[in-house]
């Protein structure tokens, strides 16, 4: 991989439950947008997207009044890892009024002086979302930083740490999700994202590592890992909670890829209950939740009688955590080469 990075003219994000997620605009037109990522959206969801202009000269010589546009479309094609061409998702947009359509138009003239983009080269290698704790090493300086996504051959990461150069050696140690020792490797600094770009780009500050030295068992145990985090890439977890355990729970799920939804009050429980777009994989209710809207909990369970619901009282001392409940609930129906580490 090379540490220089092409300046594209638009960005796009799109939302995957609670946390807006980049993705690579390969093309788009008036009527609708190919995004391409390794968690897209199913057919048939309705998707809220982000697009804006890098250059903020660019979209101030435009005539617009702001550098991004947020729209909203439905799903129509989602096309993952398995098949041709590169992962993502065709999303067919619906405007909320002739302004939102004039300003997408000007937008794409702007960036490309025409209304379709060239798809950006396919990754060789599909990468997962995640935040997980790594410890990174460079001679006698020790860091820990977060990856922010995993790949079979590495990982990116990010953290307030200064960034080393492209071609530096790295050692990483950082457990994996089950209960067997640490990994440990030596990477070499495939990439780098500094503050300024991270900044234009609406990215996280961090590099890119690409393993050279992994011992065997490290390698299976990486790679098994990986496979998980894929596998809950795929799965969308509603999870209801009230005050400060809502933002563990939360987290918790997130880190270990799932896209995760929070709900806090019985409001957007029935909003989240009637969204047949958006169907979730599994709502898991907090018992700080079923306290506080008990009647909500009942007129939800009515309603989601054909999804996977769990309730559980994580304060308890001998509670499964979070993710541990949701892999046992979820990991039945992993495909089989997912075949070990699950809880």
């Amino acid at each position: 991989m090379q540490n220089a990075i092409e300046e594209p003219n638009l960005l796009i994000r799109f939302r995957r439950g609670d946390q807006w997620v980049a993705g690579r605009l390969c093309s788009a037109g008036v009527t609708g947008v190919f995004v391409a990522t390794n968690t897209p959206a199913r057919v048939g969801e309705i998707v809220d997207l982000e697009i804006s202009m890098e250059d903020e000269s660019g979209w101030r010589i435009a005539g617009l009044t702001k550098p991004e546009l947020n729209l909203r479309g439905v799903t129509v094609m989602s096309r993952t890892t398995e098949h041709r061409g590169p992962p993502g998702f065709a999303v067919h947009l619906r405007f909320k009024n002739p302004t939102s359509r004039r300003a997408l138009v000007v937008m794409l003239q702007a960036a490309r002086g025409q209304t379709s983009l060239n798809a950006p080269p396919k990754r060789s290698e599909a990468r997962y979302p995640i935040s997980w704790p790594v410890l990174v090493r460079s001679g006698n300086t020790r860091c820990r930083m977060s990856a922010l996504d995993v790949s079979e051959s590495g990982m990116f990461v990010g953290g307030a740490a200064p960034l080393p150069s492209t071609g530096a050696r790295l050692d990483v140690t950082f457990a994996v999700d089950t209960d067997g020792p640490p990994i440990r490797g030596e990477t070499c600094v495939a990439r780098i994202i500094p503050r300024d770009l991270a900044t234009r780009r609406k990215l996280r500050r961090g590099m890119g590592l690409q393993f050279c030295q992994l011992g065997s068992r490290h390698r299976r145990e990486y790679h098994a890992f990986v496979k998980r985090v894929a596998f809950r890439s795929t799965k969308h977890v509603v999870i209801s909670a009230a005050g400060i355990r809502l933002n563990h729970l939360v987290t918790e799920l997130n880190g270990v890829g799932y896209a995760v939804s929070s709900v806090s009050d019985a409001t957007k429980l029935f909003a989240v209950c009637g969204d047949e777009s958006n169907t979730p994989d599994l709502v898991i209710f907090d018992e700080s939740f079923s306290q506080l809207f008990p009647s909500a909990i009942i007129t939800a369970q009515r309603t989601l009688t054909e999804r996977l619901i769990a309730s559980a009282d994580f304060d308890q001392p001998f509670a499964k955590p979070v993710r541990a409940l949701a892999d046992s609930i979820l990991a039945p129906v992993a495909p089989a080469w997912i075949d070990q580490g699950w809880t």
